[in-house]
């Protein structure tokens, strides 16, 4: 149980933040390469003021510090997201042990000491304090969250809905505010490195297809075998899913379009490993009602279970590689569209269904042949 050795080192990833950390203090450009790796830091250049803190330990004490924040940082957002959705206290603890003990997504972060619970606690202050009316609170978690990881801007969409433009321009005067004094601290000759070398690796379509990459990207590349076509599906349907998610939360409730955006989050970003899927608490808590439990239930084991030897899944039948996709696609429709969701899930696996019927023909006409 991963949850048993935060006290010890973990994680392959926290030598990228670690070794970030340790060469930005040593003057050293972490963008030109890490020094055990083959590849360089590719977090935005506000990320090493967050992370720099870590080059003053010793590598087994940060590791130990990290996963212990790292285990907080998604409690204390469980409690956040509880408190945004008025859900009663005494529910806190049974949400923390299935959030935690059998939640893959948060497991595998932990085990890979990933940033991901940070970010997530970013977000979840910024929602709580949005709602809580101290908007400039939240603006600054928001953008803090942006400058670490530029994924979470998404989040502004929420923005848009409520139709809050000065809440959108808070956030991005803070992050202007951030970007100024990375400006101070970090070397612009750094900063060049990043935006020219690293930055553009982001848009390469290398290892999407892998099954820990759940999102769209990644559902598509195995669906179509690594096609030269999928941006010019992806970039449509990433689109569209936005364009949905405005208009339909512009007429459902702010629980559901706030829990909408936050599916977007893993659903529209080209590489979205499981354990960026610890975001998946955040719909989950916010959609939770007693009329939808049995699709809510099926979302959460969809993305708490993890095929070990997904290497030995036959290509025809790869379409369930893409479980944790399927879940939060079905969060995001029961988010916008609560009332048809039973024609949209049906919907949904009758395509999967005949899928395979059809790739069962196209096996069996091959081998005759």
């Amino acid at each position: 149980m991963i949850l048993l050795k935060i006290l010890e080192p973990l994680g392959n990833d926290f030598v990228v933040y670690y070794e970030a950390a340790k060469m930005f203090l040593s003057g050293w450009n972490p963008y030109l390469g890490l020094v055990t790796r083959s590849f360089p830091f590719n977090y935005p250049p506000i990320s090493l003021l967050f992370l720099f803190p870590l080059g003053f330990f010793d590598y087994a004490v940060a590791n130990i510090l990290w996963n212990i924040l790292s285990l907080g940082s998604v409690l204390l957002s469980i409690w956040l997201i509880r408190e945004i959705a008025g859900s009663p206290k005494k529910y806190f603890i049974l949400l923390a042990i299935f959030f935690t003990f059998f939640f893959f997504p948060v497991k595998f972060n932990l085990g890979n000491a990933q940033i991901n619970h940070f970010l997530l606690l970013f977000c979840s202050l910024s929602l709580y304090f949005y709602h809580r009316d101290r908007k400039n609170f939240s603006a600054l978690f928001l953008s803090l969250a942006i400058g670490i990881k530029l994924a979470p801007v998404i989040f502004l969409l929420y923005f848009v809905i409520r139709r809050d433009c000065r809440q959108i321009a808070r956030v991005l005067i803070w992050l202007l505010i951030l970007i100024a004094i990375s400006l101070i601290f970090v070397p612009v000759s750094y900063q060049i490195v990043y935006l020219r070398d690293v930055l553009p690796l982001s848009f390469t379509s290398g290892a999407k297809d892998w099954y820990y990459n759940q999102s769209l990207w990644g559902f598509l590349a195995r669906l179509l075998s690594n096609s030269p076509f999928i941006p010019f599906v992806f970039y449509p349907l990433s689109g569209f899913s936005v364009f949905f998610t405005w208009r339909r939360g512009r007429q459902v409730s702010w629980q559901r379009a706030l829990a909408a955006v936050s599916c977007l989050y893993l659903l529209i970003h080209p590489i979205a490993l499981q354990h960026y899927f610890s975001f998946a608490i955040i719909p989950l808590i916010l959609l939770w009602n007693k009329k939808d439990w049995l699709i809510l239930v099926v979302c959460y084991l969809l993305l708490a279970f993890d095929i070990k030897n997904f290497s030995q899944v036959s290509k025809e039948l790869n379409i369930f590689l893409s479980h944790d996709f399927f879940a939060v696609l079905i969060l995001w429709s029961l988010a916008l569209w609560r009332e048809k969701i039973k024609i949209i899930v049906t919907f949904y696996w009758s395509i999967v269904i005949l899928f395979i019927y059809f790739l069962g023909l196209l096996c069996r006409a091959k081998f005759c042949f």
